[in-house]
């Protein structure tokens, strides 16, 4: 009696240890080895009492990547010394099996990934290779490390998974043991050399020279989303030597990335700024799937002398910047558009995985603080006072946007759909009205709004067409402390409805930056009141006298001000409409804006459109 009390006093010392050792990262190693110690004192009758135990820390230590040095076998219970033995055979036999039929590239590569997925979800500064010297010979699992990686719990984990893994440091790598008929899944793990181009000249000279042994040659990219994870894969060395180059000479700072979205962020900074050291900050995710990073290349000690860049980066199978940067050469690069700015940049990149783009940041030569359009409106720039009417009118004077339409305005004669396909996906946006409304899609095909769009989306429309921005909302440009204004963001920059840059800017204020606990009877109320011809005049009044409302009200009367020089017909306020009406609709699919209220707009929009035409 007095021993079980003995064994269940212990096993709730050992648990306590396991939950504390465990309950956070990094692992207490400290706990660790006094569980260990704990187990081997264990007399070996008593070591079948504590499998369970034993069969949980194992796991643990196994999913964790640490280092256990407790046998299994020691405290599992057999009914005979036979059947111990039998089972160990089929534990061995089972091993033997498995890493025996593992070895051809494709199925070490799936099993390592698979296994690993954590690490190399979590981790960085790693390379994997295929070196291929025998077509039809089997393949091995190497692991070449730099001396300062932390290798032990990695070496830990693969030695389980793989029998005959290899692990050797690449200083200590020798060429010579490489035999003509032998082939390798190589893992190179490889740290920042920062400010040791002798040490990183060395290394990449080691690697270059055991990669040309071989006569087929592939680096491997991981692309992991969710619980999923696949690669791609390219064999030309050069590059390979060339992103080793680049990635291992940079370290980037402050926020969590995956290794294969720093690579992208590297190449695009080299291209940009020579510097070993980088911070950033995420700036936003966006509705293409695209990520917006600020970054500052750290190359004083003083924050305001540093330049800082934005750079926009995504998937490159999406192909999405590589028009933007086409774009941005062919509509923005070259014009002195951007008072203030000497030279506007911007440089594209690629790696397997990502595409990206590195401009130079919003601000003019000689300021020090720069803010979005979106931040201004909030009361987010640092106590700056900025006049909206100001805003509005500097940023439709801009040079870029007088040269864009001097220089590209034509005359235009197509369906309103050929202008405005790139921005609406109907099925896409009625199949959200059917959430929003709470109806089904025959109801939704039966309603107004759904006839209308339809009507006005066959309409042939006679109009302009010039470069415009093609997406101007509060957050795509920048105004300093100078009152300078920049633009950004040039995904769709491209000859369009001359009006598009203005109802886009409308859309933005009324849906994103009105308060949404605004009723929307009182929303409705101020929507018929824009439907009125005057309010294309300074000179109208609303009657809404709501302060945060009316402020907004008064920047949508100078857009519209302003918007009169693109019309084809100054007098015919029509085309405004219409582009309005589409704009407007296209918000309705997107869940931070207001929705309910882009749905009721459209529904007047709609309606005012067709009496006119009367179509």
């Amino acid at each position: 009696m007095t021993s079980n009390n003995s064994d269940s006093d212990k096993l709730d010392s050992l648990n306590l240890l396991k939950d504390e050792a465990f309950k956070s990262k990094p692992i207490d190693n400290t706990k660790i080895q006094k569980i260990e110690l704990e187990l081997k004192q264990i007399p070996n009758e008593d070591k079948h009492s504590y499998q369970e135990f034993v069969n949980q820390y194992v796991h643990l230590c196994f999913i964790n990547d640490i280092s256990c040095d407790i046998d299994l076998n020691d405290f599992t219970v057999y009914s005979s010394e036979k059947e111990k033995e039998k089972i160990i055979e089929e534990i061995k036999s089972d091993k033997i099996d498995l890493n025996y039929s593992i070895t051809s590239f494709n199925q070490i590569l799936d099993k390592l990934i698979t296994n690993l997925k954590d690490y190399f979800e979590s981790y960085k500064g790693y390379y994997i290779t295929k070196l291929e010297n025998n077509p039809a010979g089997e393949f091995k699992i190497i692991f070449i490390y730099d001396g300062t990686f932390f290798i032990r719990p990695l070496m830990n984990k693969i030695n389980s998974l793989f029998d005959g893994s290899i692990f050797v440091e690449l200083n200590k790598f020798d060429i010579n043991d490489i035999s003509d008929n032998e082939n390798y899944l190589c893992v190179f793990l490889l740290l920042t050399r920062m400010n040791d181009d002798e040490k990183l000249e060395n290394d990449i000279k080691l690697i270059k020279n055991i990669i040309d042994n071989f006569q087929t040659f592939e680096n491997y990219s991981l692309i992991i989303k969710n619980d999923d994870i696949s690669y791609k894969s390219s064999n030309v060395r050069e590059d390979f030597i060339d992103d080793l180059r680049i990635v291992l000479s940079k370290y980037i700072s402050n926020l969590k990335l995956s290794f294969e979205e720093e690579k992208i962020i590297k190449k695009l900074c080299s291209s940009a700024v020579e510097t070993p050291l980088y911070f950033y900050n995420i700036l936003s995710g966006g509705f293409s799937g695209s990520k917006v990073l600020e970054v500052r290349p750290k190359k004083s000690i003083n924050y305001s002398d540093e330049k800082k860049y934005i750079i926009k980066f995504g998937l490159r199978e999406e192909a999405k910047l590589k028009e933007e940067i086409a774009n941005f050469k062919k509509f923005v690069s070259g014009y002195k558009g951007f008072q203030g700015i000497r030279d506007y940049e911007a440089h594209y990149m690629s790696t397997l995985i990502y595409e990206g783009i590195i401009y130079n940041f919003a601000i003019s030569d000689t300021s020090l603080k720069s803010f979005s359009y979106s931040d201004i409106i909030s009361e987010k720039c640092d106590g700056l006072i900025f006049k909206n009417e100001d805003i509005i009118k500097n940023l439709f004077e801009l040079e870029i946007y007088h040269l864009w339409r001097t220089d590209h305005q034509q005359k235009s004669d197509k369906n309103v759909e050929n202008y405005y396909q790139e921005y609406i996906n109907s099925k896409t946006i009625f199949n959200k009205l059917e959430r929003i409304l709470n109806k089904t899609s025959l109801e939704i095909e039966e309603s107004t709004l759904y006839k209308n769009f339809n009507k006005i989306w066959k309409y042939k429309l006679n109009c302009y067409e010039k470069v415009c921005h093609g997406d101007l909302h509060t957050e795509n440009f920048f105004i300093d402390d100078l009152k300078n204004i920049t633009l950004i963001d040039f995904g769709y920059t491209n000859l369009r409805h001359a009006i598009i840059d203005s109802t886009s800017l409308e859309c933005s204020l009324k849906f994103k930056h009105i308060p949404k606990y605004i009723p929307i009877e009182e929303l409705i109320k101020i929507e018929e009141e824009l439907l009125s011809n005057n309010s294309f005049q300074l000179s109208y009044k609303f009657s809404n006298n709501r302060k945060d409302i009316h402020d907004l009200l008064e920047t949508i009367n100078n857009i519209r001000y302003h918007s009169c020089i693109d019309f084809l017909n100054p007098t015919n306020f029509i085309e405004y409409y219409i582009s309005l009406f589409l704009m407007t609709i296209r918000q309705i699919q997107y869940k931070d804006m207001n929705q309910l209220y882009a749905y009721h707009s459209a529904c007047l929009l709609g309606e005012k459109i067709v009496n006119e035409l009367g179509i």
